[in-house]
């Protein structure tokens, strides 16, 4: 019995297996024959004609103008009316606005002023002088003449002054040269004791590296600062013994500056060794056999730095006294001597006339300025 209901089922299966088939079978034959009829191309035709063909495009944005100009009087004040609208169209010559005219006709009225007290001014200054003008003209020209007189008084003072200054400057140089090259001989002497010995220049070289190393700054820059003393020294020395005291004052200034110039070298140089004997002392060297000489050149510097210091500024003032009295007198006092000379009227007319003649300028002047303004304002009330 079993075996019958089960063969049964499976006989109703098979036929619904098929019938499904079938069914998507039909389906699937169907479904392309309606999509392959809705593909066809088809083609409309029509006969060949000219028109016009119309494009349109739609969107929105912003107009604004070409070109924009800014509307601007020639004079300030109030508005008092306007004849135009926003966006209306204008033409050349058209009214825009109309500007309150009271402030500037009284501005025509004060110029008109000012105009006709510069002409009364300026009749009155072509007109003849008269005694009472005369008075303060006399007292100008005395006054002026007075001046002139201080003026050459005060200019002889000052040039025999500069003179007497320039005299005893120039005889002080060279007798602080004399001095100063005296003991810089010493000083030059003293350097080469620090150096070495008049056999061997450097002997002394050796025992100050074994102190402070043989790549010591101290003795590298005492080295270099005694060469350029050295050099200026002996070229300076030289030029010096072949300028005598009643030379021109010309060489005996070059004499002064290049003294300078060379003690400062030796100033440098002594600095230097100063420096290396402080960074000696600091350091063990009892040991050498030099310890006795380096105590006796430590205090001979030290005592060689302030003196060549006090050289240095005798010579300075020295030449300060020459620049300051070459350089402020006589040249000074000469174009204001003669400006002072120019400007001096000979008689109290002609004092008159020059006074005259340069408020006759301003006030032409004046009026050509006072009559452009009423010109002008006139000419902007219209």
């Amino acid at each position: 019995m079993l075996k019958k209901f089960f063969r049964a089922i499976l006989r109703k299966k098979i036929i619904s297996i098929f019938i499904i088939l079938a069914i998507i079978g039909a389906s699937y034959f169907g479904y392309k024959r309606i999509r392959g009829s809705s593909n066809e191309t088809r083609y409309v035709l029509a006969a060949v004609e000219k028109g016009t063909l119309i494009v349109s495009v739609s969107g929105s944005g912003q107009v604004v103008v070409l070109d924009q100009a800014d509307i601007k009087s020639l004079v300030f004040g109030e508005l008092k009316a306007i004849y135009v609208r926003d966006n209306q169209e204008v033409k050349s010559g058209q009214l825009l606005f109309e500007l309150d005219k009271k402030d500037i006709q009284q501005e025509v009225k004060d110029a008109e002023v000012a105009l006709n007290s510069a002409k009364a001014k300026l009749a009155e200054l072509l007109s003849q002088p008269d005694a009472k003008s005369l008075v303060p003209a006399e007292n100008a020209v005395a006054q002026a003449e007075r001046d002139l007189n201080k003026a050459k008084e005060n200019y002889e003072e000052i040039t025999i002054d500069a003179e007497r200054s320039l005299a005893t400057a120039y005889e002080d140089g060279y007798s602080t040269v004399s001095t100063t090259f005296f003991k810089l001989s010493s000083h030059m002497e003293d350097l080469k004791n620090v150096l070495g010995t008049e056999e061997y220049a450097q002997k002394n070289i050796s025992a100050y590296r074994l102190i402070l190393g043989s790549e010591s700054p101290f003795i590298k820059r005492l080295l270099d600062d005694y060469s350029v003393a050295d050099n200026l020294f002996t070229e300076n020395f030289v030029f010096f013994r072949q300028v005598y005291r009643d030379a021109d004052r010309d060489t005996i200034y070059q004499l002064i500056n290049n003294t300078l110039e060379t003690t400062k070298a030796v100033s440098q140089a002594l600095e230097s060794a100063r420096h290396m004997f402080d960074a000696i002392s600091v350091e063990s060297y009892g040991y050498l056999t030099m310890a006795p000489q380096i105590d006796a050149l430590q205090p001979k510097i030290e005592s060689d730095v302030s003196s060549v210091y006090s050289d240095i500024n005798s010579l300075e003032k020295i030449k300060d006294t020459i620049d300051d009295t070459v350089k402020n007198t006589p040249q000074k006092i000469k174009p204001s001597l003669s400006k002072k000379l120019l400007n001096i009227p000979i008689t109290p007319l002609d004092y008159i006339s020059k006074e005259k003649n340069l408020n006759l300028s301003n006030l032409k002047g004046l009026e050509n300025m006072v009559v452009y303004d009423i010109k002008n304002n006139k000419q902007d009330q219209k």
